[in-house]
């Protein structure tokens, strides 16, 4: 065979686009389901461990991270950092609904009231409101020295619904899911 005389055979392809509809979605269904089915299966992995979601009562002062992540590794932050938890039976929430505020009050420390103020270790953290945006009556969280494994959460919020209110409590280590970040 002549090197000089090698014979090109191009092939003109159709484009995707001007192939019947259903050869269409047979060759990108080819290419994407693989992709597809490896991105959900991800997610689906990851679910088990991270949750993702929108700042949606914006009782956290993080306006401008409107979602928050969540790792679910049951781990503590430490004070003044974002903690996920289970509030358990309210009259708000569902029980399994999963809350994020900030950890204020650690094993040990001392949560006082005077009036509706409360203090972690003589220091304010936040006050509470006689009554609900609905008119209903709010009691008084727990006040005392936290014993182990019990943290008081909140916010700077006035409408904030956590450890000063007695719905919220004091929150257990059962109830933590894991430590909370504000996402850009």
């Amino acid at each position: 065979m002549d090197q000089g005389a090698e014979e090109v055979n191009h092939v003109n392809p159709v484009p995707v686009w001007r192939l019947p509809w259903r050869e269409q979605m047979r060759r990108t269904m080819r290419r994407i389901a693989p992709v597809v089915f490896l991105l959900g299966l991800m997610l689906w992995g990851v679910s088990h461990f991270v949750a993702i979601g929108p700042n949606r009562t914006g009782s956290l002062p993080i306006r401008d991270y409107p979602l928050i992540l969540v790792v679910r590794d049951g781990r503590v932050p430490g004070r003044g950092g974002l903690v996920a938890f289970r509030p358990g039976p309210n009259r708000y929430y569902p029980a399994d609904s999963i809350f994020v505020k900030r950890l204020v009050g650690l094993p040990g420390d001392t949560v006082s009231r005077v009036g509706n103020t409360f203090y972690i270790n003589g220091e304010p953290v936040a006050k509470a409101k006689p009554r609900a945006r609905d008119g209903q009556r709010l009691e008084p969280g727990p006040v005392g020295v936290l014993p182990e494994c019990r943290y008081f959460v909140a916010t700077d919020h006035p409408d904030g619904y956590d450890s000063r209110y007695r719905d919220i409590g004091w929150v257990s280590c059962a109830q933590i899911v894991g430590r909370a970040y504000a996402v850009p």
